[in-house]
């Protein structure tokens, strides 16, 4: 499953959305998108 980070969440640095999201799809501040190889082997292009 793909997950998208959204607003309010996005560029945030905290632990506040560890909570509702699951901890493997949040990446450091490099990847404010939440996606790796993994989101686009599903598909997912944070590139557009």
């Amino acid at each position: 499953m793909t997950y998208i980070i959204a607003e309010p969440c996005v560029s945030t640095c905290d632990t506040a959305c560890v909570e509702v999201c699951p901890v493997d799809c949040i990446h450091g501040p490099d990847d404010k998108t939440g996606s790796g190889e993994e989101a686009k082997a599903d598909g997912f292009d944070p590139e557009g």
